[in-house]
């Protein structure tokens, strides 16, 4: 098989896996379900009874969902009506590989550590500060990545939702679209791996 040939079936492989996503993505809570619902849960001025929040964010890299990830949490903090010193947190494995200069450095061989530390975090927020919405900003391809964090937030009384992000793009969008120069390769092996998950009993 000649290289442009490869190519073009790439390409088409690619195009199919994304209509599949689409469908799938379909199924889960829309994005604007994802902002609505944690912002309107923590709104009303009448009530000190605020629900305690964490949103898993799912996607491939490129996908946007650190981009949406940052705007639930503003909005939520614009909206938010209680009075805490701490009012949302982004947590994401990704802030172990970048230094105080925002300089992204990763390291494939640290990268347990980097979860570990990421789940600390995660434990810290809800379980120690009671922060109101906590996101968790990883690609959490697998039901085992998003466990322990569906673990940490129950323990803590957290109501936990998933928000899929990405529907449609393939992976050349994918791989245009990410800040860290993940290659197309990894991409499509991160794809092959995506679980789509139902229910989040299916995690735990």
């Amino acid at each position: 098989m000649d290289t442009k040939t490869a190519i073009q079936m790439l390409d088409t492989l690619d195009k199919a896996s994304a209509v599949l996503d689409k469908a799938a993505f379909a199924l889960s809570r829309t994005v604007n379900d994802a902002v609505n619902d944690a912002v309107n849960d923590n709104s009303d001025d009448n009530t000190d009874n605020h629900k305690l929040k964490c949103i898993i964010m799912r996607g491939l890299p490129g996908s946007g969902k650190s981009t949406l990830a940052d705007e639930i949490a503003v909005k939520f903090i614009a909206k938010y009506t209680g009075d805490h010193h701490r009012i949302a947190a982004v947590l994401s494995t990704d802030g172990y590989f970048t230094d105080d200069d925002g300089n992204y450095n990763f390291d494939l061989k640290k990268i347990g550590a980097a979860h570990q530390w990421n789940q600390e975090n995660a434990y810290a927020e809800m379980h120690e500060y009671k922060t109101p919405l906590v996101i968790i900003d990883n690609t959490n391809t697998t039901a085992k990545e998003m466990r322990p964090y569906v673990m940490i937030a129950r323990a803590a009384g957290y109501e936990v939702e998933i928000c899929e992000v990405g529907s449609g793009l393939t992976a050349r969008d994918l791989m245009r679209r990410n800040v860290h120069g993940v290659p197309i390769f990894t991409i499509i092996n991160m794809r092959k791996r995506y679980e789509h998950i139902n229910d989040i009993d299916d995690i735990c």
